[in-house]
Formats: structure tokens, sequence, C-alpha cells
């Protein structure tokens, strides 16, 4: 994976959680129209991290081939 291609899909995973971070309502938390900004921002969350699995990986293998 291209070195920029990751830091854009890293910025964009991290931009959508802080947005769907913005969306929920903290005054009433369990509320019903905050199910999908929670679950979508959980959901970013998870696809940074896999990103950055993904990265370490490809750096493990990189070093082993050489």
């Amino acid at each position: 994976m291209n070195q920029v291609l990751f830091y854009i899909l890293f910025i964009a995973a991290l931009g959508l959680a802080a947005y769907n971070a913005y969306l929920i309502d903290y005054s009433d938390f369990m509320a019903e129209e905050n199910f999908v900004a929670i679950v979508s921002g959980i959901a970013a969350l998870a696809a940074a991290v896999l990103l950055l699995i993904l990265n370490l990986s490809k750096k493990i293998e990189a070093k082993t081939k050489a």
C-alpha cells in the first residue's frame, strides 16, 4: 500500500470518527437518534486500527524479505 494512500485513508477514518462523535447527544446518550452516530464512530475507529495493523504488517514483511 502506498504511504500517501495510507495517510489519506487514516485521516479520513479519524475524521469520520470525530464527526460522528460530534453528532452524539451526550445529554441523552442512550437516545434512539444516537445509535447511528455511535455505531458509525466505532466502525471508523475500527477502520483506523485495521489500517495501522496493515501498515505494521507491511513493514514487518519488508524487513523479513530484506
